[in-house]
């Protein structure tokens, strides 16, 4: 069995456990009570929440196998021997593991956000203690592996000037908890911010052909995919900010191991757009979108912007849209939104054959 075969058996296996897993979660969580309701539709169905924690475990999995693949080679005897008899677990690799690990804990953190009002005990703990953890790991991380080749390259006295490893271990705190965040306010509506980062996911997955991490980034759109066929439009579950925290670490976790940083962080101008050149502009005060009706939602559920007594637009991405095409459906301004993002990320994959 050839190395590719095996890889996509590797893909094809998280991407079923994911799907089933998935679909399980979502009927565990409308019978716990953890639900929201779907503010853009007419009839304001109730929709599974925070379900990018349903992820953990595929990924996971797709990790121990893409070790096993690599440390006991591609024979499906000698594979299959070597995880029960337990020995991949011996000869990890670690750069996997930690990558996994990080993916884990911004997860968690994202599942304590979004259930803090659903259990008493997570209601009593203050953001900025779920803040630190994400930070601690990510600092770990980026001390690890996080590179300053390009920088030191370009600059060896850039390098040592700024204080040399330190420097970019800050850099990489602030590049994953970045990407997280910025991951995390591109939402709204129906599949943007999960399909919106499955799109992402296969720009990194173009960034880093050819090294050694293209089949961790593979295993990484796997999941994502099996999570986007249930929260594409209409969704039976919102990723929450477990499913945001997740997409952006593990992509963020990727782009350093194969020291694309620089390169990848494009991938996310139109977050970063929606973020600086958006919300923050026009709705500093309300970054959440949380106080005020987000949008106008007609009787055969086509959306427009509402009208803010004396406080302007309060734009964001999904309303600059509406106002360049005018009103639409969800599905439609998603697909918009989708389309976007995926000729961002076809030009900067352009750009990495160029530079």
């Amino acid at each position: 069995m050839n190395n590719l075969t095996v890889y996509l058996a590797v893909v094809a296996t998280v991407f079923f456990i994911a799907f089933v897993l998935i679909k399980q979660y979502i009927k565990k969580m409308h019978s716990i009570g953890i639900v929201g309701i779907d503010i853009n539709k007419p009839e304001k169905p109730k929709i599974a929440e925070t379900g990018g924690i349903a992820l953990l475990i595929p990924l996971w999995i797709g990790v121990f196998l893409l070790s096993a693949t690599e440390v006991f080679g591609t024979d499906p005897i000698m594979l299959l021997n070597s995880v029960l008899s337990g020995q991949v677990f011996l000869r990890f690799n670690f750069e996997y593991l930690f990558w996994a690990t990080l993916i884990t804990i911004f997860s968690l953190i994202g599942f304590a956000d979004d259930t803090q009002n659903k259990f008493i005990a997570l209601k009593k703990v203050p953001w900025i203690a779920r803040a630190v953890p994400m930070v601690l790991v990510s600092g770990v991380f980026a001390w690890l592996f996080a590179t300053p080749i390009t920088f030191y390259v370009v600059s060896p006295l850039f390098f040592e000037a700024f204080g040399g490893k330190l420097f970019f271990t800050a850099l990489g705190i602030l590049f994953i908890t970045g990407l997280a965040s910025f991951t995390n306010t591109f939402a709204g509506i129906n599949g943007m911010e999960t399909g919106s980062s499955f799109i992402a996911s296969l720009g990194v997955m173009g960034l880093v052909y050819g090294t050694a991490y293209f089949p961790l980034a593979a295993v990484f759109s796997a999941g994502m995919l099996a999570l986007i066929i249930f929260n594409r439009y209409p969704s039976k579950v919102f990723p929450g900010d477990a499913g945001t925290y997740l997409f952006g670490s593990a992509m963020a976790g990727i782009l350093i191991f194969a020291n694309k940083e620089l390169i990848g962080f494009l991938l996310f101008l139109p977050h970063i757009a929606d973020f600086f050149g958006l919300k923050m502009l026009t709705n500093k005060e309300d970054m959440s979108e949380s106080r005020y009706p987000i949008y106008d939602v007609s009787s055969k559920g086509v959306l427009s912007i509402p009208k803010y007594q004396g406080a302007g637009e309060r734009l964001n991405f999904v309303k600059v849209i509406i106002k360049i095409f005018g009103p639409a459906t969800e599905k439609t301004l998603t697909y918009r939104i989708w389309a976007i993002v995926a000729i961002n990320a076809v030009l900067v994959n352009l750009l990495n054959l160029l530079i």
